[in-house]
């Protein structure tokens, strides 16, 4: 008699622990959204960043990439621009850092 319980018990226990195992997991986390983030910095780390981000970028335009180079020189010449933008997770370790909200 008992070995025909066993079975019968065993399912019983399985359901059960498998409910309360899905009242306990952690809720899904939120997709984090990017923060970008406007940095001031010497011309010689814009060039960097422009040479980096054309030179390793698809060429779709059609123009060289040198050329893409010399218009976005021109660009942010004329702009007087004197800050590279860089896209920050929103995690919790920028939110500590005080450079997300």
């Amino acid at each position: 008699m008992p070995s025909k319980k066993l079975p019968v018990l065993l399912a019983a226990l399985l359901c059960q622990a498998g409910s309360s195992l899905a009242q306990t997991a952690p809720p899904p986390a939120l997709p984090a959204r990017p923060v970008a983030v406007s940095v001031p910095v010497p011309r010689a780390v814009i060039l960097l960043s422009d040479c980096a981000r054309v030179l390793l970028s698809r060429d779709d335009t059609g123009k060289g990439k040198i050329q893409t180079l010399i218009d976005r020189r021109r660009a942010r010449a004329a702009r007087r621009e004197e800050g590279v933008t860089v896209t920050l997770p929103n995690n919790i370790i920028t939110r500590t850092l005080g450079l997300a909200e």
